[in-house]
């Protein structure tokens, strides 16, 4: 993927769609270095037909957890679409006193085989990379 230039992404989240999770680290990133941005998802419903108008996928945080998840990664990699896995905080180590302890580990695996099938992982910082 080295030297890939992506004119359109869809983006998949579990967060809604104009909170800061997508904006942020996603959808005004893109915005501003023209990459135009697919809504992949509405909540864990899936819209599989974005991949026909896309050359690559955002998979983002805790996305994972929605059952279709991994058919989505299998039909991008049948595909030949790219995969990019974003997250901005340490999801694999979140502390058992956090209030998000009980909800991530639920769906810890889901995250990291999401993590393995990517083609490329993006954290925020070196600290997470």
């Amino acid at each position: 993927m080295k030297g890939k230039r992506f004119k359109t992404l869809a983006l998949f989240t579990a967060d809604p769609w104009d909170s800061a999770m997508p904006v942020i680290r996603v959808r005004a990133p893109a915005q501003y270095a023209g990459v135009e941005i697919l809504q992949g998802n509405h909540s864990d419903a899936i819209d599989s037909s974005v991949l026909s108008r896309c050359d690559g996928i955002v998979i983002q945080r805790d996305f994972p957890r929605f059952p279709g998840c991994e058919g989505l990664v299998n039909q991008a990699r049948a595909k030949r679409i790219p995969v990019i896995y974003e997250c901005d905080d340490m999801i694999l180590e979140t502390p058992k006193d956090h209030i998000s302890h009980p909800v991530f580990i639920d769906v810890l695996y889901k995250i990291l085989r999401t993590m393995a099938q990517a083609d490329l992982v993006v954290a925020s910082t070196r600290a997470l990379a």
